[in-house]
């Protein structure tokens, strides 16, 4: 689809920085790599991995080894999407699911991998989240959930390869999420109560425990071991960080506590044999902790080779073998085969290093009234001296999304990478509202969008403003969901302090998103994870500060709205958002469009009809981040890598803009 450019009224404004020497390109630094995540068959033989193809896809590969080379395509999507993929037992076939067009509508495939097939296993239903609750471990069977009944509540089925079947075996009117056994099965069923509070029953509907709407918001079921009759879990019952648990379901109330950190939640535990054996805390760094003393050693041997900041994404069934992922902001993304019998490592893929990537600096900045806000800088590489500039720069300020069961982490970005090598320092700030600190850091947020969330940002501007490492004059932000509400935040709440804005997918008014959260539901915690997140809108309406379905607090939801304060803008904005965002409607950024062009204030919208929360496709990802770095080297007076009229227009962006010229993006080209 070509792109349609609308133009307004028009001021000429030339980037104030030339095109400057020694830019890593933007299509190498956001390029699909070959290889996103990896995982291992259950032989430990081979691998199968999910990266771009020849046209920049994502697609499921599968090695004839264990490395990747001789790797052959097995899958022929010509659409990006793939959440998530499973090995089933027999190592014949491969499970997956895949979003349609960033809509939310996760599908479930099959692929033989003798044949090479692809079915739509879900193909008979129009509009569904399917989701995979447990894979057996010793035959081609799992336990699907499919919503197509009712979008709130998955219904169970049973999916066996052996006979290509999926059979339904549970209808659920109440429950959103189950824990099954090793043989498939149920175990453990979670209710979520009307005040947002949760309780797990057993398969006699018997109440094990409950869960307060405030320590339900971090308490996650992790596994159920049916040897023991115990449940793992990372609770939040009465205390401020998770706790890692064995609760025991044969002995009524007995509890043992397997691992806390006083400063952060526990983020990964490791399983083998059923059984956790390690876990991950996150303050400012990774840092891993072994419950026994054999993965004491693998724990240290892996330290001292790749760091601590390793995550470990997959093992073979017999836990011999590892799969493990490393990020170092200034070096890329590796993945590594451990062996833990014989301590081998082998390099299975490192990201092409390309040679300017900066360091990034850990920081614990305190808020105004006192709290620590983990905070994270990139700084250009040529003006690098130890964290320190030579002179004051252009900030640009980095929010996170979410804002809880999010967070920002010490690991390679592009996005710092980018910003930082156009000459800009980056800094992302953990504001009250991330997750990952404890819940009291999270309750703090509650209620301050717009308030005391917005002065945390503030007060980390004003310390890189004090440490002579940001330009007061020329500070910006570009963020997206959550970091897209900060965007228009700042234009409107604290508009003489920023330079422009960049928001994507950003709620504008808290009201009507309100309006459109459903009671529940979830995504993949990462890209190509198997944990899942979920949000509930009872936990929106306690963060944002308001119900709107009650007349006397709608008034607060409006007040932390920008977009009833866009008469305070006073410096340009740009507007990115997908037209079938589930989470974030379209009309978040369509109001605030049409608010501005009626006072007539600099604003660009990049609107595109086949993305959702997020812009994923390669051609749309180039188009909004060559409008992102004209627009801050327009008005903060970095670097500017140019981009061709033809390259904007094979997008599928529908560009408007109003007292902002593009035609110095268009026509930069000789």
């Amino acid at each position: 689809m070509r792109s349609r450019i609308l133009f307004g009224v028009l001021n000429l404004l030339i980037p104030c920085a030339l095109i400057a020497g020694n830019l890593i390109p933007r299509e190498e630094l956001f390029k699909k790599s070959p290889c996103i995540s990896i995982k291992i068959s259950p032989d430990a033989r081979r691998l199968a991995y999910v990266g771009a193809d020849r046209e920049g896809t994502m697609n499921l590969y599968i090695t004839p080894g264990p490395s990747l080379e001789g790797a052959q395509q097995v899958t022929d999507f010509k659409e990006p999407g793939i959440k998530g993929f499973y090995w089933l037992p027999s190592g014949k076939n491969i499970i997956l699911l895949k979003d349609v067009n960033g809509t939310g509508q996760f599908r479930l495939y099959s692929v033989d991998l003798d044949s090479r097939a692809t079915r739509d296993l879900t193909a008979e239903y129009k509009e569904i989240n399917a989701k995979v609750f447990r894979v057996s471990s010793v035959d081609d069977k799992a336990i699907i959930g499919i919503n197509n009944r009712n979008p709130m509540f998955h219904d169970l089925y049973l999916l066996d390869l052996a006979n290509g079947s999926l059979s339904p075996i549970y209808q659920n009117t109440q429950f959103i999420n189950f824990v099954f056994d090793e043989a498939l099965g149920l175990a453990v069923k979670v209710r979520m109560n009307p005040d947002g509070s949760l309780s797990l029953l057993d398969i006699k509907d018997s109440t094990i425990f409950n869960i307060s709407a405030e320590d339900a918001f971090h308490t996650e079921c992790l596994r159920f071991n049916d040897r023991e009759k115990a449940l793992y879990i990372l609770d939040n019952r009465g205390c401020n960080t998770t706790q890692l648990k064995r609760i025991s379901l044969s002995e009524i109330h007995k509890e043992v506590v397997l691992g806390q950190d006083q400063r952060s939640d526990i983020v990964d535990v490791c399983f083998e044999d059923n059984k956790p054996i390690a876990y991950s805390t996150y303050f400012t760094h990774r840092e891993w902790h072994a419950l026994n003393t054999a993965v004491k050693s693998d724990i240290d041997y892996l330290t001292t080779k790749v760091g601590l900041n390793f995550e470990i994404l997959d093992q073979s069934s017999d836990g011999r073998s590892w799969i493990l992922k490393n990020s170092v902001p200034d070096q890329g993304v590796a993945f590594w085969l451990y062996n833990r019998s014989g301590k081998l490592l082998s390099l299975l893929y490192s990201a092409q290093n390309m040679g300017n990537l900066a360091k990034m600096y850990p920081l614990v900045i305190r808020s105004s009234d006192g709290l620590d806000l983990v905070s994270y800088l990139t700084l250009p590489k040529e003006m690098d001296q130890g964290g320190r500039p030579k002179n004051p720069l252009p900030l640009i300020v980095v929010p996170h999304g979410g804002p809880f069961k999010d967070r920002d982490t010490y690991q390679y970005s592009p996005y710092h990478q980018w910003l930082a090598n156009r000459g800009y320092a980056v800094l992302s700030v953990n504001f009250r509202l991330s997750s990952g600190f404890g819940k009291e850091f999270v309750n703090a947020g509650n209620g301050q969008w717009g308030k005391k969330a917005h002065q945390d940002v503030l007060d980390a501007i004003q310390w890189c403003i004090d440490a002579n490492i940001a330009d007061k004059d020329k500070i910006a932000v570009f963020g997206a969901s959550y970091g897209g509400y900060e965007a228009l935040a700042s234009l409107t709440f604290s508009p003489d302090l920023f330079a422009c804005a960049v928001s994507i997918c950003g709620p504008s008014n808290l009201k009507t998103v309100l309006d459109g959260v459903p009671f529940y539901w979830e995504f993949p915690d990462s890209p190509l994870a198997d944990k899942m997140k979920y949000f509930t809108k009872n936990a929106f309406i306690k963060s944002m500060g308001g119900n709107p379905d009650k007349e006397d607090e709608i008034p607060y939801l409006q007040d932390c709205s920008p977009l009833n304060y866009v008469d305070r803008i006073q410096k340009p904005l740009l507007l990115v958002h997908g037209a079938n965002d589930p989470i974030v409607a379209g009309r978040e950024s369509d109001q605030i469009f049409e608010k501005m062009k009626e006072k007539r204030l600099p604003v660009t919208y990049l609107s595109f009809p086949d993305e959702g929360h997020g812009i994923t496709k390669f051609d749309n990802m180039m188009c909004y981040l060559a409008h992102t770095e004209w627009l801050l080297a327009t008005f903060l007076g970095g670097s500017y890598e140019p981009i061709s009229r033809e390259k904007i227009e094979s997008s599928s962006a529908i560009i408007r803009s109003h007292n902002m010229s593009l035609e110095s993006l268009c026509n930069s080209l000789p």
